[in-house]
């Protein structure tokens, strides 16, 4: 009895740390999304990332927050779908890990 107390206090101890919870987390989080490691480009990735020039280089970052989302390309129309925040990650995504998915 004396032993079964000893493991389920530490067990309890071990679980309600938040260092523990993190790790939990953590492993749950990295279990769920490794297979997509593997995976490459799909659907509009080939326009948005693969024939975009403004993620290249950072000097069209005043195009990308005055521009539409398909302003890089010849034949946009007018478009209200303004999303810079989406062009800046990829830009930073580029620029750290090459034109890997």
């Amino acid at each position: 009895m004396i032993m079964y107390n000893r493991v389920s206090n530490i067990s309890g101890r071990l679980i309600n740390s938040v260092s523990a919870q993190i790790v939990i987390i953590s492993a749950f989080a990295v279990a769920l999304y490794i297979n997509t490691l593997a995976n490459g480009f799909v659907f509009d990735d080939n326009y948005q990332v693969l024939d975009n020039p403004w993620i290249r280089d950072f000097s069209h970052i005043i195009d990308i927050s005055l521009s539409p989302v398909w302003a890089f390309t010849e034949e946009h129309g007018p478009s209200h779908y303004y999303r810079p925040m989406m062009h800046l990650g990829y830009m930073f995504a580029y620029h750290i890990f090459g034109i890997e998915p």
